[in-house]
């Protein structure tokens, strides 16, 4: 194993792995946690409630604890593995050191919670906080500090009281502590556990990271970005001090260097990913003609363009600016209904917006609104047009404005394009603007009467010609002119909007996001607390059967060890029947022996006859004895028959032993009178003769 690695990260074939947001502050890392909680469940998320993202409350969890949550972040760096050893899916932002350190040196100055803020305020100045050496270790190098440090915060929590750990002293010790190796060698880390990661990202290019790291995590993409915990009074490095800037440059070098290791990784990821996630690239186009693609092609190169809208309509539906206000461009659209106007005012807060209709002169004139069709217009006769074919129209009066005059109230140092879409009153527009002095690159106007396929550029299009506009391009709808001092971009216009240009409908990308979202709700409700309790209930029960199966088993083990004796028994068994068998046999031979003496003893009870006579009148006289004592004896058992059921048994066994013995005296009576019958007739006989 690579010591340099995080020990507990995995690749991307375990996607069940809980996701560490590896959060190094001062790298747009709220913003971010802000869109991490829109995708997850609070359930889903390692802290309990509303608590802080703190050493504090992170040590409160033990890893087994944490190993039911989904995801985890905060400012824990790449201390975390030391607490928490279960594997992890790690991904990170990086950004700029020089720019993190003036964010973080201005956040310490707005944060009366952070435990440098009275002595940033004490200090004074961004220099006296760098050159400070107590402060020093928060803005040098400490991205490298973040993702190569490897000390325990447990073991640092050992020498801190509960109330120090509460008031953030961990979190200082952690960011302040000397490190623990040389910077080449923490470097290294550094780097290694950047190439190890999931994702790794750059602040300056936020919007790009955080659409390639929807697609890693296979995350909804959010439709807009709302950045959290911004200054808008931030101070730039530029405006610094030279000798601040350079002392930062120099006591910054390995954060440079890390940080240039960070934009290769991405810039190759970002190019891969044109490949692997091509929507990620797609232009998203709003306009009703592609308008905005074709516009997007001639002016790719324009990072942060401005952009005048007339007849602006609706923000979004069928809008030719709402893709680049969603880049980063910002104009002025000039809308006179007023619905649309609030619509714009609300969706479109960075633009300047106008409740006016552009025209040549200022006036108060009779606008004809026709609700929710675009038709709306300044021109009596195709408003008469659109109410013979039955459209309602409602007749309001609206301000009319020169495009000189709005120019001149909101100045533009560049014009990038000026789109005019007002149902017939283009020349009015065109007449109100001086283009010799305002020089937008491209103008682009409908050049067909409303709903039609009839020109109508013929009474306006001299208006630009003569002011050095040329035209290079009709899109079956608009037309297009280039300013004669941009003519480098007449290439861009050669084609019609194709698949090159790589783009979809809104109409599509909202669709797509739609099921992303649905897919991911899906997976939400998959892994929802209920559901998760149901599968931590089903893993109890086959640990349970598991235990059952084991004493089973252990059960049928006893068995066969019973099984085993018993055969055992059964042998000896069969060695004591046989000796039975033997023994029977014996007895066998035995009882014959009795049965010959046996019938000796009836021959001598034949002689024995003559004495018997007079033993058996003995007897008679013993049984009368006997009787009389019975009798006696049964007296005295009835009287104790109640409280002695021995007695009665025994009287019972006395009174069958009686009947037996007078059952077999009778017999013997009938037996010796038969005997002294026939010896008496034996006699009478002998005297006889």
């Amino acid at each position: 194993m690579n010591l340099h690695r995080f020990p507990n990260a995995v690749g991307p074939e375990q996607t069940d792995a809980p996701v560490y947001f590896l959060h190094i502050p001062k790298t747009a890392g709220l913003t971010l946690s802000t869109f991490l909680g829109s995708l997850y469940l609070d359930s889903e998320f390692w802290h309990r409630g509303g608590e802080r993202w703190t050493w504090e409350s992170m040590l409160k969890w033990t890893p087994e604890e944490l190993r039911h949550c989904q995801i985890i972040n905060g400012h824990f760096a790449g201390y975390l593995f030391k607490h928490y050893p279960l594997p992890l899916r790690y991904f990170t932002l990086v950004r700029d050191p020089l720019s993190r350190a003036v964010s973080h040196y201005e956040h310490v100055l707005r944060d009366k919670t952070h435990y440098f803020h009275g002595l940033a305020q004490e200090l004074g100045t961004f220099g006296a906080y760098l050159r400070d050496e107590r402060t020093q270790p928060t803005i040098v190098n400490f991205q490298l500090r973040c993702l190569g440090a490897t000390f325990d915060p447990v073991e640092v929590a050992k020498t801190l009281t509960p109330g120090q750990i509460a008031q953030g002293e961990l979190e200082k010790h952690l960011d302040t502590m000397p490190l623990d190796r040389p910077i080449e060698e923490l470097l290294q880390t550094a780097q290694a556990r950047l190439d190890q990661m999931f994702f790794v990202g750059i602040t300056e290019r936020f919007r790009d990271s955080l659409g390639l790291l929807c697609e890693v995590f296979s995350w909804p993409r959010p439709a807009t970005i709302v950045a959290s915990n911004v200054n808008p009074r931030a101070t730039s490095v530029k405006d610094l001090p030279g000798a601040d800037v350079r002392l930062l440059e120099r006591l910054n070098g390995a954060d440079i260097e890390l940080y240039q290791r960070a934009k290769e990784r991405f810039e190759r990821d970002w190019a891969r990913s044109r490949f692997v996630y091509p929507q990620l690239h797609a232009f998203i186009s709003y306009a009703q003609n592609a308008e905005d693609v074709l516009l997007h092609r001639a002016l790719q190169g324009v990072s942060q363009g401005t952009y005048v809208d007339v007849g602006a309509n609706d923000p979004s539906g069928d809008s030719v600016t709402r893709a680049f206000y969603d880049r980063g461009w910002r104009g002025i659209n000039i809308e006179p209904v007023t619905s649309l106007y609030e619509a714009l005012v609300k969706q479109r807060p960075d633009d300047v917006n106008i409740q006016a209709a552009a025209g040549a002169v200022e006036a108060n004139k009779t606008f004809y609104e026709f609700a929710g069709t675009g038709l709306s217009t300044l021109d009596a006769s195709i408003a008469d047009r659109h109410r013979s074919q039955g459209f309602k129209v409602n007749e309001t009066h609206v301000r009319v404005r020169t495009l000189h005059s709005i120019l001149a109230d909101t100045p533009l140092p560049d014009i990038h394009f000026l789109k005019i879409d007002v149902e017939g009153w283009e020349r009015e527009v065109l007449q109100g603007i001086n283009l010799s002095e305002t020089r937008p690159w491209i103008v682009l106007i409908e050049a067909t009467e409303p709903n039609t396929e009839v020109p109508s550029y013929l009474e306006w299009e001299p208006l630009l010609l003569e002011h050095g506009y040329s035209f290079v391009f009709f899109d079956g709808l608009n037309r297009y002119y280039l300013a004669r001092e941009r003519a480098a971009l007449k290439q861009a216009f050669s084609r019609p909007v194709n698949s090159a240009d790589l783009f979809i409908k809104a109409t599509e990308a909202s669709a797509v996001r739609a099921l992303r979202d649905a897919q991911w709700s899906l997976r939400r409700q998959s892994e929802s607390a209920p559901v998760k309790a149901l599968e931590r209930e089903r893993d109890g029960l086959k640990q349970e059967v598991a235990a059952h199966v084991n004493a089973r088993e252990v059960e049928r083990a006893a068995a066969i060890q019973q099984i085993e004796a018993l055969n055992q028994w059964a042998r000896s068994a069969d060695v004591y029947a046989k000796s039975l068998v033997s023994e029977c046999e014996g007895l066998r031979v035995a009882r014959e022996t009795e049965r010959a003496e046996a019938i000796r003893q009836v021959e001598a009870l034949t002689q024995w006859t003559t004495s018997a006579d007079a033993y058996a009148k003995s007897l008679v006289s013993e049984c009368e004895r006997l009787r009389a004592a019975l009798k006696d004896r049964n007296e005295a058992l009835e009287s104790q028959a109640r409280s002695m059921a021995k007695c009665e048994a025994e009287r019972n066994d006395l009174d069958k032993a009686l009947v037996a013995l007078e059952g077999g005296l009778t017999e013997l009576q009938r037996h010796w009178a038969v005997r002294l019958f026939v010896s008496k007739k034996h006699l009478t006989r002998i005297r006889k003769n």
